[in-house]
């Protein structure tokens, strides 16, 4: 886990009120064909990437039911998805699940979620 810092993290404070931190891979960095929880639910995350570093097909979904049939494919060698709170809204926050289309299918998560303090001068 990584906390934002300097000017970064001064900027995100001031634009959106609240401090930020980074998790990379913060359920696993490696599946097989079996679906495997990327992502807990979490309201407070902001956006993230799934990035595929494998030499297979990696196929992801906000649901448990993710499949080579029923999925966003992540074709292999660099294949990714960028989720945000500002395009994708309440599903960001969603748990997220991938299944390889191979064992060893091998994943970069990078997750920027919020911290719990708020900013104090918005009128609510």
């Amino acid at each position: 886990m990584a906390v934002s810092s300097g000017i970064l993290s001064q900027l995100i404070q001031e634009r959106f009120g609240v401090t930020t931190r980074t998790d990379i891979n913060p359920e696993t960095s490696s599946i097989g064909t079996t679906v495997t929880e990327l992502l807990k639910q979490d309201p407070q995350r902001l956006g993230f990437t799934i990035i595929n570093t494998s030499s297979n097909v990696l196929y992801v979904l906000p649901d448990r039911g993710v499949s080579s049939s029923n999925g966003i494919r992540l074709g292999a060698a660099g294949g990714s998805v960028s989720v945000t709170y500002a395009t994708d809204f309440d599903v960001t926050g969603y748990a997220w699940y991938g299944v390889g289309s191979a064992s060893s299918t091998t994943l970069t998560v990078i997750a920027y979620v919020a911290q719990t303090q708020t900013r104090t001068d918005i009128a609510g």
